[in-house]
C-alpha cells in the first residue's frame, strides 16, 4: 500500500494537481479570513460595487482573450515547444482588444456611479489586463510546471491579502482597496516574466513584425471568435445576475448574492484542477474504447470529490456565513445552498466542455452557449423581478442543469451517455 501511494505521489500529473490545489487552497483561506473581513467592513452595498466591477471586467477579459488561453493550453499540452512568437502575438492581440474595450466600459460607468466607487472600476480594469495577457501561466500549467504558478500567485495573493487586512484593521479609506486589487495580478505577472527571463523558458527570437502579426491575427480571429462566443455567453450568464440585481434591486442585493455565489464556488478549484491536470490523457487517446475508458474514469472521481464537498458545505452553510460575514449577510445562506448544486452541474459542464474541444467542436460550443446565455438572461430577468436574490440563484441552477446535462447530449462525438455510464460503474 505504501509503495502504491509513493508511486502515485511520484506521478507528474498528481504532483502538478497538488501544486495547483495548493495554490487555490491559499486563495481559499484568504477568502475565509481576509476577504470576509473586508466584506464585513464595507457592508453589502459597497461590497456590491466591488462585485459589479469584477463582473463587468471579467467579461471584458473574456472578450479580449478570444479563447486563446484554451487554444494555447491545448497546443502546449500536445507540443511543449516553448514558442515565444506565438506567445507574444497572442499578448499583442489581447492588448489590441482590451484597451479600447476597457475605455468604452469605463466611459459608460463614469456617468452612472459616484466617483468614490468609480475608482474600483479603474483598478479592476488594470488588474484584469495583467490577468488577460498572462499566457505564461497557461503554458506552465500545460507543461506540468504548476509549482511556478503556485509561487507566483501565492506571492501576489499574500501581499494583496496583507494590504486588505491592514486597510480593515486600521479602518483606512475604502479607496485604498484599489492597491490590493491591482497587486493580486500584477505581482504574479512580473514574477512569471522574471522566471521566464532567468531560466530562458521561452525562445528569445521574437521581434515585432506587422506582417507576421497580421497572419496570426487572422488565425486568432478564425479560431477565437467561435470560442469567445461560447465563453462570452458563459461569462454573461454567470454575471447576468449581478447586472439584473444592480438594475432591479440595487447594489445591496448584488452584495448579498455575491457573497453566496463566491462561497458556493470557493471549492470549485479542486475538481477543475483535477480535470486540467489529467485532461492531456484524454486528449492523447486515439480510439473510442480508450477515450470512453479514460474519460469515464476521470468523471467518476470528479463526481465523488464534488458530491462529498457539497454535502459537507450544505450542512455547515448557516454556520459558515454567519461566522465569516455576520448577520448583515444572513440572506446569503439560502443563496449559498442553492448555488452549491448549481456549481455541481457547472463542474460537469467544465469537464464536458473540454471534451468537446478535443473533437474540435468550437462551433457547437458557440451555438450551445449562445442559447444558454439567452435562456439565462430570460430566466434571470423574470425570476429576479419576481423573487429578488432567491430568483437569481434559481435562475443559475436551472441554467446550469439544462446547459450541462441536456444541451451537451446534442454533441454526439463526446459520447456523453457512454462516459457517464462508465463513470457510474456500468459497461458502456
Amino acid at each position: 500500500m505504501k509503495e502504491y501511494i509513493f508511486r502515485l505521489l511520484k506521478n507528474s500529473r498528481i504532483q502538478n494537481s497538488m501544486w495547483m490545489v495548493l495554490e487555490k487552497g491559499v486563495a481559499f483561506f484568504g477568502l475565509i479570513f481576509v476577504v470576509s473581513a473586508v466584506a464585513k467592513y464595507l457592508g453589502p452595498e459597497v461590497y456590491g460595487y466591488l462585485a459589479l466591477a469584477a463582473s463587468v471586467f471579467s467579461i471584458v477579459n473574456v472578450v479580449a482573450r478570444l479563447g486563446l488561453d484554451q487554444v494555447y493550453f491545448k497546443t502546449a499540452s500536445k507540443n511543449q515547444k516553448n514558442n515565444n512568437i506565438l506567445l507574444k502575438n497572442m499578448m499583442n492581440m489581447i492588448s489590441l482588444i482590451y484597451f479600447p474595450l476597457s475605455i468604452i466600459v469605463l466611459g459608460v460607468f463614469y456617468f452612472r456611479i459616484e466617483s468614490t466607487y468609480f475608482i474600483f472600476f479603474i483598478a479592476t480594469a488594470i488588474a484584469n489586463y495583467f490577468s488577460a495577457i498572462d499566457m505564461r501561466s497557461i503554458h506552465f500549467n500545460a507543461i506540468l510546471m504548476s509549482r511556478l504558478n503556485v509561487i507566483a500567485n501565492t506571492i501576489g495573493l499574500m501581499v494583496s491579502l496583507a494590504i486588505r487586512y491592514l486597510i480593515v484593521n486600521f479602518q483606512l479609506h475604502i479607496q485604498w482597496l484599489c492597491v490590493p486589487i491591482i497587486i493580486v495580478t500584477l505581482l504574479p505577472y512580473l514574477f512569471r516574466l522574471y522566471v521566464d527571463h532567468k531560466k530562458n523558458i521561452f525562445e528569445r527570437t521574437y521581434t515585432y513584425n506587422k506582417y507576421i502579426f497580421r497572419k496570426y491575427r487572422t488565425y486568432f480571429l478564425a479560431v477565437g471568435i467561435p470560442l469567445v462566443i461560447s465563453m462570452l455567453s458563459v461569462s454573461i450568464y454567470l454575471q447576468s445576475a449581478n447586472f439584473f440585481l444592480a438594475a432591479l434591486k440595487g447594489s445591496h442585493a448584488v452584495g448579498i448574492y455575491a457573497v453566496g455565489s463566491m462561497l458556493a464556488g470557493a471549492w470549485y478549484f479542486i475538481p477543475t484542477t483535477i480535470v486540467i491536470s489529467f485532461l492531456s490523457i484524454v486528449y492523447k487517446t486515439n480510439n473510442e474504447k480508450d477515450y470512453v475508458e479514460q474519460a469515464g474514469l476521470i468523471l467518476r472521481y470528479l463526481l465523488l470529490i464534488t458530491l462529498t464537498i457539497i454535502a459537507i458545505l450544505y450542512f455547515l452553510s448557516e454556520y459558515i456565513i454567519l461566522w465569516l460575514y455576520g448577520i448583515a449577510f444572513k440572506e446569503s445562506i439560502l443563496i449559498f445552498k442553492i448555488l452549491l448544486f448549481s456549481y455541481f452541474f457547472s463542474v460537469i459542464g467544465f469537464y464536458f466542455y473540454r471534451l468537446v474541444m478535443k473533437f474540435g467542436g468550437y462551433n457547437f460550443l458557440a451555438k450551445k452557449m449562445t442559447i444558454t446565455c439567452i435562456l439565462n438572461i430570460i430566466l434571470s430577468y423574470l425570476l429576479i423581478k419576481a423573487y429578488g436574490v432567491i430568483g437569481a440563484a434559481y435562475a443559475a441552477l436551472i441554467t446550469e442543469f439544462v446547459s450541462n446535462l441536456i444541451f451537451n447530449l446534442f454533441y454526439k462525438n463526446i459520447l456523453m451517455p457512454k462516459v457517464i455510464l462508465k463513470a457510474l460503474g456500468g459497461k458502456p
